[in-house]
């Protein structure tokens, strides 16, 4: 409807801006004259601008209307290949699509296979869990076999008490 509403309007303008630059011509774009009609004396420049203005509005006058039309056009052949179910196949090799996938169909086979693998996942990340504390003890084990292997063993003196009176022999009486 909008379609037809415009290339109707494109035409009408069409028609009153082609009468009007073929009448005006003879008049050097001095005045405007319509249908044998002048509609005012706006001078050359002025005339001849307003002439070039009305074709240009006749141009994108039929831009609108074609466009509109082609895509009503378009519009009416996407819905009908969505009514046949079906959408061709594209130039990029995408497979065609049915329109309406829902209610899916339902493989019992599949579905089953869906769930042993889905707990075969649950597995393997259980899995993957207890390696990554397995790894962290075994960190930690490593860490402590290096801090004994960097500890330094004193030997034990077999006499306690020869310390002890080594100290208390060299003590110098206070000066002062």
């Amino acid at each position: 409807m909008i379609g037809a509403t415009f290339v109707a309007l494109a035409t009408a303008w069409t028609v009153v801006a082609a009468d009007a630059i073929a009448e005006s011509a003879r008049t050097d774009g001095r005045s405007i004259v319509v249908f044998g009609t002048t509609l005012g004396n706006p001078g050359s420049p002025g005339g001849i601008w307003i002439l070039i203005g009305a074709a240009i509005v006749a141009m994108l006058l039929w831009a609108i209307a074609i466009s509109i039309l082609h895509g009503r056009r378009l519009q009416r052949r996407v819905d009908a290949q969505l009514e046949q179910g079906w959408l061709p196949v594209g130039s990029r090799g995408i497979p065609a699509m049915p329109a309406a996938p829902y209610p899916p169909r339902f493989d019992p086979e599949i579905v089953n296979l869906e769930r042993r693998r889905d707990g075969l996942l649950q597995e393997l990340r259980q899995v993957q869990r207890e390696l990554e504390v397995a790894r962290r003890v075994l960190d930690q084990a490593d860490w402590y076999d290096q801090i004994e292997e960097a500890l330094i063993v004193l030997p034990e003196l077999d006499d306690a008490d020869e310390l002890a009176s080594r100290r208390t022999s060299r003590r110098e009486p206070l000066e002062g």
